[in-house]
Formats: structure tokens, C-alpha cells, sequence
């Protein structure tokens, strides 16, 4: 039933944008609120919003697949801040499960590849067919590269740069520690 109402709101998006001529997205943020761990969120066409928790939008594909990716990134980065609150306190039930951020069927202009060693994402430009790597905080800030993605890929990328805060934090801890290293010598 999901995957049936996940299509149908793909179908539904997809003949708005032949009607208008242009992209336009179903869903949108009207606010977000941190302390209170809540999202608000509006429909097009329709006047009423919705309240809903970090833990239930992320792991609501349909709501995040009809947001813009700016707003899908926005949701991803409050998300990864508050995952990193959650760890810190040790609380297991802030783990995602079962979410798949990487959709084959993206049609965007962008498609998140992997990962490097320094946490910097490497994605491919489909039309050039070129690879290009940058930090998800530099992607998120810029609105051109960021809207060339996917918004599930966008949430992805709104993860990792609301994490690499706290990761970076902790490696400088590391580095700040009295703990001997192996070096090496020639």
C-alpha cells in the first residue's frame, strides 16, 4: 500500500510539472522546530499542515521524495544534529533503520556515487558524465548543486553535513589526546 500511494504522489507530482511547464514540488516546510523536535509541513493545493517528528518524516520516503531538495536537505541536517544529540546521550532508538536514501530511478541532474576517506561527497553529473567531489556542508550552501539533486539523495547529503560537525569534533579530541601514534620513520 506505501509503494502504491509513493507512486501515486510521483504520478501526481509529475502531471503538475507537465501542466505548469515547470518543476514544482507537492510538499514544503513551514517551519522547524528544533527543541521541540518537530516538523510543520504544508501540501500544495490543500490548506491544512501537518506536525511531525525528525524520527517519523525521516523515515517517510513519500513526504521527503515530494519536497524540494532544499527543504529535503534542511530536514537531513536538523536530523543529523539531533542523531548526534541522541548518541551523545546514548539513546539507541535514534538509529534509522531500514531507509533507503539511494534511489535508482533518480532523474536528477546529480547522483550521489560514495563517500571518500575525508567524509567529501563524490557524485556524478549525468549529462557530462563527470565526477565531482565537495563536503555536504558546501553542497547544502550551494542552492544550484543542491537543487540538482535528488530529494531523497538531498536528505542524504543534509545527514552527512549535520553529522560532520560532531565528527570533526571528535577527531580533534583524538588528535588532542595524550594517546601515542605509530609513525613512520625512514
Amino acid at each position: 500500500m506505501k509503494k502504491f500511494n509513493y507512486n501515486l504522489f510521483l504520478f501526481m507530482r509529475d502531471v503538475i510539472n507537465k501542466i505548469l511547464g515547470k518543476k514544482t514540488y507537492l510538499c514544503r516546510i513551514e517551519k522547524i522546530d528544533f527543541p521541540k523536535k518537530i516538523v510543520i509541513i504544508s501540501f500544495r493545493g490543500m490548506n491544512f499542515a501537518i506536525k511531525i517528528n525528525f524520527n517519523e518524516i525521516i523515515m517517510d520516503s513519500i513526504i521527503l521524495s515530494n519536497l524540494s531538495p532544499k527543504h529535503a536537505s534542511w530536514i537531513g541536517f536538523y536530523y543529523g544534529k539531533y542523531y548526534c544529540d541522541m548518541i551523545d546521550k546514548r539513546n539507541p532508538c535514534a538509529a534509522i533503520d531500514n531507509f533507503y536514501f539511494f534511489i535508482e530511478s533518480a532523474t536528477e541532474k546529480f547522483n550521489s556515487i560514495m563517500l571518500d576517506r575525508y567524509g567529501d561527497l563524490i557524485y556524478l553529473d549525468i549529462d557530462s558524465n563527470i565526477t565531482r567531489t565537495a563536503s555536504p556542508i558546501n553542497i547544502m550552501r550551494d542552492e544550484k548543486i543542491i537543487m540538482r539533486f535528488d530529494p531523497i539523495q538531498a536528505c542524504y547529503i543534509g545527514i552527512l553535513a549535520g553529522t560532520s560537525r560532531k565528527k570533526k569534533m571528535s577527531q580533534k579530541e583524538i588528535l588532542s589526546s595524550n594517546i601515542s601514534y605509530l609513525r613512520l620513520v625512514k
